[in-house]
Parts: C-alpha cells; structure tokens; sequence
C-alpha cells in the first residue's frame, strides 16, 4: 500500500540515479521523522526572516494560511487517516506555494488570486474536519469521502495553476555572479549562414518576413524540442536578401547557449557595441540600441539563461529590450511557453511542428541521394525531427547504408546513428536532448525525469487525464510532472495524448531506461486494460476501439518485458497479453506484433516454456501471413506445428495445418491446399472444435471459387456458415456472408451479390474488423464496375485503399489499384488507366503473387489494344495467359483468350479472332458467368460486321441483349439495341424513325 500522499514532498521522491542534475543544484534532503507542519513552519520562519519591509496584504494572507494550516494539524490530533493525509496535502501544496513567493517580491494579480483562493480552501477544510458527521452517510464515509476528494482536488488545481502561469519569483541576491569574461568562441557578430539543407519551413518563414518587414516593430517567439530546426528557422529569416536590405548591418545574432545569467547577455552585447569594459551596463546597451534607426535583436537558445537562478533578470533584461521603439526581437528557445515579460506576436505562440513526410523525403535526397522502398518507415520513425532526418541522412551518406539497412540497426543502435562529427547539439541528438534534461525546471521536478522515462516505452502515448491511474503512486503530482515536460519541449499533447518523439524515446531507454515503482505501475495499468478488453461486456467492435489507441504501447511494454524476463515475473500473464494483443493485431489490422513475438519466443525457449513458445510461433506466422510473407510464415507454421505435435497438443497441429493451406492457397499450389484443408478438418472433427471445422470448411469454399466451382463453392459456404452462426462467431458468419456475394457476383447476380457483401460488411464494422471491412468494400467496388458504373467503382476502391495502407495491406492496396485502373480503361483515360497498373503490378511482382500481376498483365494488355499497340498487347495478354493455365485458372484463362481476339480482330484476322473468342465464350458458358459469355457475343458481332455477315451479327447481338437484359445490365442492353438499329438500318428494314423501336 502506498504511504499516505497527503505528507508526500518533492523531496521525499526519488530521482532517477542516473538523470543527471544541473551542476551547483543539489536535492533537498528531509528527515523521515520531520512532519509536514514542521517543515512548513521552517519554510514560514526563514520566508519572514527574509523580509525587511512590512509584509503588504497579499502576502499577510500568505502567512495567516500558513499559520492556519500548522495550527489545524496541531489541534486535530485525529487518528482518522483520510483526515491526516488531507492536512498533510494542504500543508505540501501550501509549502510548495510558498516556496515560489519570494519574500521581497511585488505580488502581481495572479498570485493574489491564488493566495485567496487557497486561504478560502484551507478555511473550507479546517471547518468541515472541526464539524462532527451530521447524518450516518456522511460518518460512514460515503459523503465525506466525495468531500475529501473534493477538497484535494482544489489544491491541486491551485498549486498547478500557480506553476502554469508562472508566478516564479526568485531571488536577486546571487544576481550577476556569472558576469565576466565572454566566452572566446561567444560568436557575436557573425550572423549564421543560411541552412543549405531547409525543408518543410517555407510557409514560416515567409510569414516572419512578411512580420519584420512590416513598418511596425515585432517580438517572435521561435518555440519547440530539442531538434527542431528554431535556429535553421531564424537563420533563414535573417539571411534573406530583403531582411538584410531593410535591416543592413542592424542584424544582431547571439547565442545564448553559453550565457547563463542576464549579465552575461549585457556583456555581450556590450562587446558587440564595443563599450569600455567598466561600461557594461543595461543603460549603455539599450541606449546603443535606441540609437539605431531599426535593429533586429535574435537571442538564440534564450533557454539557457531562462533556466539558471538569474531568471527574473534574464526576463527584466527581455522587458527593457522589449521596449525599444525602434527594435524587433526574435528569440529561440526550447520549450512551450515564451517569457511573459514581453508582448509576443499571438501567432507564434505554439511549438514548431515536427516536419511533414514530404520534407522529410526532401532532406533526405539533398543528402543521402539514394532511396529503396523502406524509406518512408524510417523517416516515420524519426517522428518528422529535422535534426534526427539530416542525422539519419548523413549516416546513410557516409556509410552506404540503404533505408532498410538503416531502419534494421536504428531499432538498436538509434543513439549512435543519430550522431555526426564534431559533437555538439546540433550535431548529435544525444547532445541536444541532454541539455533539456538539465535543465532548472527538469531538476526541480524529481517526478519529470521518472514520467519521461515510462512515456519512453508508450509511442501511443497517455491521454493527460489517465496519469494519476497510471502512476497513482504520485497521482497528487504526475499532472504537474507532465506540464514540465511540455514546457520543456521533451513531450507534447497530440489528441489530447501526451507524447514523445520517437528519437527522444529512443535516447530516454537508452540512457535512462525506466525502472522502479513507475514502471511496475505501468505495467499493471496497461494489463488491466487487457483483462478489461477480454471480460468487458461491450461489444467487440467498442472493446477493440478501447484498446486500440493503446495497442502500440501495449506492444511496446511487453517487448521490455520480455527482454528481461524470467520465471520470477509473472510470466503467464503477459504470455496472455502478448498472444491477446497479436490476436487484435490479425483480426483488426492495428500494428505491427512481429518483434513483440519474436522476442517472446526467444525469452520463452530459454525458460523452456514449451507450450508458450510454440503459440508465439504460430501466431508469429499467422501475422507474417497477413505481412504477404509468405515464405518466412509458411516457415514458422510448420516449425509451430512440429512443437505442437511434439508437446501433443493436436488443436494447435489442426491450426498451424490450416494456417499452411492459407498460404498455400495465397500461393496458388491449389492441389495441396485441398490435402492441407482436409487434413486439418480430420483434426478438428476429432477433438469436437466446432470452430476449427467451420473454418477449414470455409476455406475449401474459397478454394471452389477460385476453380470456378460456384455452386459446389456455395454448397460450402452456407455449410461454414451455418456452423459459425452455431457457435455465434460473427467473424467466421460475415467471411461465409461476403464470399456468398462473391459467388452471386460471378454468376453475374449484382443485386443479390450486392446485397449480400453490404450484410456481411456491416457485421465487420460492427466487430470492428478493418480488414473484413476493407474487403467488403473491394466486392461492392468490383460489383460496381461489372455493372458499368465506373466511377461509384472508383470512389469504393479509395475507400478501401485508404484503409489497406493504414493497416499496410499491400495486397489489398494492389487489388485497389488494379480496380482503379480497369475502371479509368473503360473511361477512355489510358495514360491515367496505365499508372495504376503498373503500380499494382509492381506490387504483386514484389511479393511474388502471380495470380495478381497475371491479372494487371491481362487489363495492361486490353490498355495496349485500345491504344493500337497490338503486339505489345498480345505480348502481355500471353503472358498473362500462361500465368493462369499454371494456376488452373479456368477463368483468367478465358478472360485471356478474349482479350486475345479482341486484338485479332482490330488486327483485321477474321477467322482467328472468332475462333479465339468462341473458344473463350465456351468456357464462360461452362463455368456459369452469363455477363463475359454476352461479352464474346459482342466481340463476335463486331467480327462478323467487319466481314459484312450481318445475318450472324444480328444473332450475336440478340443473344447479347437477351443475357445483358436478365442479368440487368441496361448500358449493355443499350449498346446492343443501338447496333442493331445501326445494323437494320443499313440493311433498309427500318426507316431512320424506327430505330428507337428496335
């Protein structure tokens, strides 16, 4: 149990031992024995001692509130620990107020606020814990507790209201004993050049010249991590010709990274106007400035002055500078929140953002040069840093190394990747993240570095208001702990989550790896969400949006445990969560679990938990499935299922068996599918898994369709479902659902097979399955374009993509494409038609799906065609061809053929072209799809029209008509009356007014 947070004291929590502190601070050290009022009544008695003037009202009240709390803890000897640890918080958040209240300080209008608002709240305590329980609810705790809570909650709010507004009022008496000799590498008049590698800020930075150009003066704030490119920024701004045309050699630029007090600021400048040493005084440089007919002032890493004990100067300094007439200011500085001694330009107000993929990319190919298909995942990885891009880019340069090369060792070795010659920040990372941990207001926050630490193993991050559940432990503190580090800049807020940039993440479990009572918190908060997603009676598709926002830090906490595991820990629980959380992984597509598994396995086999292992495998190869890594997945689901059958575990045999006649099937060896099928059905029968036989059933349905097996497919398929529906499996019911909508749609029953995939999609989104989902809307999209409505085709098909990128489906973004581009064909846009071809042909190509790139091959083919280009057509239409023969795609087989004497006949060979196109039309009438046999009758008219046999042509287009017509395709059935009219009407059987009625 957790001691009491009311007596609880900054200094009471540890530090991190390894975070380091700023030289000359020191940790405040208390006696266990010493009682919160003693401590607040030190506090009081050297706060007064301070004081050479009579105290002034505001900080009379600050006194009679300290005297209030001591004198409530010395009456109420009560052994009631909920009122202890009430008295207890107020007199911590009184002593940490106090501590802020200088005592030679002007109290301004914030602080009077808080100093009456907390005189009332410790009035409000006092009386309601001098009162005795009026009614039995309230003395058995239920209302006195709400009260107690109540009462708590206020003091927090004061004490982080306090800190957010800044009311810090530090001493003077140690002011200016860092003045002296500037440093000899100060740069003082040399203006940094302007950044040859800038992308990403032009928008910025035209907008800040736009401000300076103005006639009127300006002050702007240049906010942000660590990284971020604040001084590539100003150096852009300062460096442009019309900046320099309007301030001439009034641009000043000094680097405060070395300057730790105001005076040291003042002498500087001193040194730039080249006052005499004894005249280095404020007066003399704002006089020199004043001087000036318009001057730009840029103080750079301003932070660093603002850090130190002298920051009240630091801020006295910026107000003088601030109100020279003829001086615009510009200040960069890491952090959230500028000084509030200066008027600053609203708009600049908030951080600089991290840079889009687009300028990340920009950067990289002014550097690196060289790309290959990972690229982009490692720029996301970089979280859009500017600084940790050219690091990064610098490293590939150097070294020769490919993306993927690089994006394999960062996940090891971020730190030293993210380094360049010469050191310094901005030069290395680690440099520029180092000086924001040591800062003043990091080491005056012992919980900042701890929170940082745990925030290092979330990429999701924490919603601001789930810490003190997370950390309860310092739930009294954690918010003000989060509101350091977004001041700081070593976190922001992104959809009300606080977050961490991934290259800070990666430094923070490098150097300062969480630890302790803050990481066994986690742990247990992240867990609980697990037992609450398996046990919580919402339905699936609300347990998933629960958890799914947190999949990736689940993720994350789990590979860190399972480095470090052993039988001690509780290894059974997270063996749990580890296969859940893959589980969520398959069926909904959110993340990516394969290292997560893979270093559980590893952690597994050296505990010899056998049993764990052999499912970390398994899974492992399901989701390599899914990755379309089909090789390395069909590796691990036999390793899987030889650990199993060796354990004897003959439901986990049966699942890897079925799991390997999915890739098969993904692979196109049909004839094994079927063996693998049947025998993992015989598996499952044998054990009575209801489940497991529903699916393997399933699956020869899907493999019936693939042979143009329609009716024995649906045979199939309504067996499955009817097993699924049994057992209540809404998943395995929507799969039966929409692969029944697929048969109807290739039996050319749109309507039906329509509304058959809108059930089943419907029933995936109420299970909140993306991949089901996305599925569902490539039949209704594939649906669409058999019914020629081309471009409600398209519109579904960027639906779907749009989802198969997010989830990384590439196979499904392929198919989407492939759509797309058939459609854009059928529009007369063949250029456009050939892009996105190619680029799901690419696509398939990579992963080795030949059914795939035999299909793009064969609509490439019809592209070539439409374009004239008739070799190349047939080129691509053969190739396609023999792609499916291997297969045994009867369907794709005759879809070739088609294609094939379609080019024939434009090639004017008559005879052969009939003969291909009847040889196809046989195949289509076998396999039951009435809408491709029509088509043939089409492309046979057209042959016979060319060789003036119109008695045949009249036919084809009758026996066209009458199948386009009960398949209701009405732009076909209209085509083929227009023909006919065409063709009666050359014939004379009709008068030009007749045509209609044919």
């Amino acid at each position: 149990m957790p001691r009491g947070r009311g007596a609880r004291d900054l200094s009471d929590s540890p530090v991190i031992a390894s975070v380091p502190i700023a030289p000359g601070s020191s940790q405040p050290k208390s006696s266990s024995a010493e009682t919160p009022g003693a401590r607040l009544k030190a506090r009081l008695q050297q706060w007064l001692s301070d004081t050479a003037v009579p105290l002034d009202p505001v900080k009379q009240k600050m006194r009679d509130t300290v005297l209030s709390v001591v004198g409530v803890q010395e009456e109420l000897r009560t052994g009631r620990k909920d009122a202890n640890e009430l008295i207890g918080h107020a007199s911590w958040v009184t002593d940490q107020i106090l501590a802020k209240i200088q005592a030679e300080s002007v109290p301004d209008d914030a602080t009077k606020d808080v100093t009456d608002a907390l005189f009332k709240t410790v009035s409000d305590i006092k009386l309601f814990l001098k009162s005795p329980p009026s009614t039995v609810a309230e003395h058995l705790g239920t209302q006195r507790a709400e009260r107690l809570a109540t009462f708590r909650q206020e003091l927090d709010a004061l004490r982080i209201q306090f800190l957010e507004v800044r009311v810090v009022y530090l001493s003077q008496q140690d002011a200016g004993i860092y003045a002296g000799q500037i440093p000899s590498n100060l740069p003082l008049v040399e203006i940094p050049p302007a950044p040859t590698v800038f992308y990403g800020r032009d928008e910025l930075v035209e907008s800040l010249m736009q401000l300076l150009l103005r006639e009127a003066t300006c002050r702007i704030p240049l906010l942000g991590a660590g990284g971020m490119g604040k001084t590539s920024v100003a150096a852009a701004v300062i460096n442009h010709t019309q900046i320099k045309d309007k301030f001439g050699e009034n641009i000043i630029f000094l680097s405060c990274e070395n300057l730790v007090s105001a005076e040291g600021i003042i002498s500087a400048l001193a040194a730039y106007f080249k006052l005499r040493h004894g005249s280095r005084t404020l007066a003399d440089v704002l006089a020199r400035l004043s001087a000036l007919d318009c001057v730009l002032l840029v103080l750079d890493n301003l932070e660093t002055p603002l850090e130190t004990s002298d920051s009240h100067r630091v801020e006295q300094f910026l107000g003088k500078v601030a109100e020279v007439s003829c001086l615009s200011l510009m200040i960069t500085m890491r952090g959230t929140t500028p000084p509030d001694c200066v008027v600053w330009e609203k708009a600049y107000s908030h951080p600089l953002d991290r840079l889009p993929l687009d300028a990340g990319l920009q950067i990289w190919h002014s550097i690196a040069g060289s790309e290959d298909a990972k690229l982009a995942e490692l720029l996301t990885q970089l979280d859009g840093l500017p600084l940790a891009i050219r690091l990064m880019a610098s490293q590939a340069q150097l070294s020769r190394m490919t993306p993927t090369q690089l994006l394999g060792a960062y996940e090891n070795e971020a730190t030293r990747l993210l380094k360049s010659r010469g050191g310094g920040r901005l030069k290395s990372l680690d440099v520029s993240i180092q000086l924001s941990l040591e800062c003043k207001s990091m080491t005056e926050e012992p919980n900042a570095p701890r929170l940082l630490s745990v925030l290092s193993l979330l990429p999701d991050g924490v919603p601001l208001d789930a810490l003190p559940a997370m950390l309860p432990s310092a739930m009294w503190t954690i918010i003000a702990s989060a509101s350091v580090l977004l001041q700081v800049a070593l976190a922001f807020q992104e959809n009300g989550r606080l977050r961490v940039l991934s290259p800070i993440r990666g430094f923070i479990q490098a150097k300062y790896p969480p630890q302790g009572s803050f990481l066994e918190e986690t742990e247990n908060y992240f867990m609980t969400l697990i037992r609450d997603y398996r046990t919580g009676a919402q339905s699936r598709k609300r347990r998933v949006e629960m958890i799914s926002a947190d999949v990736g830090n689940i993720r994350s906490l789990l590979i860190d445990f399972w480095k470090t595991a052993d039988q001690s820990k509780n290894v059974k629980e997270r063996l749990d969560a580890t296969l859940q959380i893959s589980r969520i992984s398959y069926f909904s597509s959110y993340g990516d679990c394969v290292p997560m598994l893979a270093t559980a396995e590893v952690a597994l086999q050296a505990m010899g938990h056998r049993l764990g292992a052999a499912r970390c495998i398994q899974n492992l190869g399901n989701l390599l499935y899914t990755q379309d890594r089909y090789a390395e997945a069909a590796d691990k689901l036999r390793e899987a299922k030889a650990a199993f059958e060796a354990i004897g575990d003959p439901s986990g045999t049966a699942q890897c068996t079925l799991s390997l006649g999915d890739v098969l099937y993904m692979e196109h060896q049909y004839a094994e599918v079927a063996d693998k099928l049947r025998e993992a059905k015989a598996g499952f029968e044998a054990i009575g898994d209801v489940r497991g036989t529903a699916h393997c059933t399933q699956r020869l349905g899907d493999l019936l369709i693939r042979q143009s097996r329609y009716d024995e497919a649906a045979d199939k398929l309504r067996e499955a479902k009817a097993a699924f529906e049994s057992i209540g499996s809404i998943r395995g019911t929507a799969h039966c659902t929409q692969r029944l909508g697929d048969v109807l749609r290739s039996q050319s029953r749109y309507e039906e097979a329509a509304d058959k995939v809108r059930e089943a999609k419907a029933a995936f989104e109420a299970i909140g399955n993306l991949h089901g989902t996305a599925h569902c809307t490539v039949s209704l999209g594939d649906i669409l374009y058999l019914q020629d409505r081309y471009a409600e085709a398209v519109d579904q098909m960027r639906e779907a993509n749009a989802v198969f990128e997010a989830i990384g489906n590439r196979i499904g973004q392929a198919w989407c494409y492939k759509t797309i581009g058939a459609a854009l064909h059928r529009q007369g846009h063949y250029d456009e038609a050939g892009v996105m071809l190619n680029l799901a042909l690419e696509i398939f190509e990579s992963i080795r799906y030949h059914r795939g790139a035999a299909e793009c091959n064969r609509c490439l083919g019809e592209v070539l065609r439409s374009e004239g280009h008739y070799e190349a057509a047939i080129e691509r239409l053969t190739s396609a061809k023999s792609v499916c023969v291997a297969m045994g795609e009867r369907h794709g087989v005759a879809e070739c053929v088609r294609g094939l004497g379609d080019v024939l006949c434009a090639e004017k060979h008559y005879e052969a072209a009939a003969k291909r196109l009847r040889e196809a039309q046989e195949v289509f009438i076998a396999l039951g799809s009435p809408a491709d046999a029509a088509q043939c009758c089409r492309s046979l008219a057209e042959v016979f029209s060319a060789q003036d046999r119109h008695v045949e042509v009249e036919a084809m287009l009758l026996e066209a008509r009458e199948i386009f017509e009960e398949i209701k395709l009405p732009k076909r059935v209209g085509e083929c009356t227009e023909a006919l009219a065409r063709l009666r009407l050359k014939a004379g059987q009709i008068n030009p007014g007749e045509a209609s009625d044919v």
